[in-house]
């Protein structure tokens, strides 16, 4: 049974996080690492940078191939990282 003044140590790090406004900067390492992890390690070794601002997810791939079959898939892409965040953190996605 835990205490009244005893928090999970999910709840302190949300505190932290907010409190020095570092939630926007945790969810881009997050999604970039979610995105290598999803897509696997050929996607990964093809993605050179993950960019996430104000909902947009940039992803700047080196194949013209893989930029291809990533924008046929972008509403699963989308549907995928936030379901695996557990919330809503990416809007939309550009390949780049």
């Amino acid at each position: 049974m835990r205490k009244q003044n005893e928090q999970s140590l999910q709840e302190v790090l949300h505190e932290i996080l907010k409190k020095y406004n570092l939630e926007r900067r945790f969810e881009q390492a997050e999604v970039a690492d979610i995105w290598n992890k999803t897509l696997g390690p050929s996607v990964a070794n093809q993605t050179k940078r993950v960019v996430l601002k104000n909902g947009v997810l940039t992803v700047y791939i080196d194949s013209s191939l893989v930029k291809h079959e990533l924008n046929m898939l972008k509403g699963r892409l989308v549907a995928s990282l936030n379901e695996t965040m557990g919330k809503e953190v990416v809007k939309e996605i550009f390949i780049r």
